[in-house]
């Protein structure tokens, strides 16, 4: 069952493409099953995101059950990913460059993870990188996903100590929080800017109606 069939598909990858995840668990769980198989590599590497491996692929689906499943076999290759700019990168590459904040976060935890220099500097080019092209709702998710991706990377035990970048992904983490606290100090002072005028509105509102009914009063009161 480890083997490929005569498309250079193993079972494993199959069910992983078409998303048929309980078939997937079922052969992740199976002894015979190798879950580092992958797909047949481009040509020359000419391709992207071609040659990936069963957990590149789940992570591409963003599958976190089935990404857990294949972290925790004793023999998952966490090495192995897919082909992007010519060269093979690693899964834990392959989540940072699209955001899955989530599946870094696990990854990180996992024992034989290797945080190498290029994962490094990926996410601290990630907490520099101006998303103001993109509509507000999705700059809002990048930016917080790319907090989270730091965060997990250099809190991480298999974080390298003597990493170069280490003291500029701490700086820059620190300055997008100052950013995202500046942001949000500045929303809630709009909303309570908010909140108020419609108080002094329906005061003055309220005012206004009560003059004419007073003027009603002293006018009756004329009459008897």
């Amino acid at each position: 069952m480890g083997t490929s069939n005569g498309l250079h598909f193993s079972p494993l990858i199959c069910a992983l493409d078409e998303k048929r995840w309980p078939l997937a668990h079922a052969l992740i769980s199976h002894p015979r099953v190798d879950i580092n198989l992958s797909e047949p590599a481009p040509i020359d590497g000419a391709a992207d995101l071609l040659g990936r491996s069963p957990l590149a692929m789940a992570i591409q689906a963003d599958h976190l059950d089935t990404i857990e499943r294949l972290l925790a076999h004793p023999d998952i290759d966490l090495a192995q990913g897919c082909w992007m700019n010519g060269h093979r990168v690693s899964c834990l590459y392959f989540a940072v460059v699209y955001y899955k904040a989530a599946v870094v976060e696990a990854m990180v935890r996992s024992e034989g993870i290797a945080i190498s220099a290029d994962v490094v500097t990926e996410a601290m080019a990630m907490l520099n990188t101006n998303n103001s092209h993109l509509p507000m709702a999705q700059q809002k998710v990048r930016n917080q996903a790319a907090l989270r991706i730091a965060n997990a990377i250099l809190t991480a035990p298999a974080f390298p100590a003597d990493n170069p970048n280490a003291g500029a992904v701490r700086m820059a983490l620190a300055m997008r929080r100052a950013a995202w606290f500046r942001t949000f100090c500045c929303a809630i002072g709009r909303w309570l800017l908010l909140v108020f005028s419609m108080a002094m509105a329906s005061v003055t509102t309220s005012a206004e109606m009560a003059i004419p009914s007073e003027r009603t009063m002293a006018s009756t009161t004329a009459a008897l």
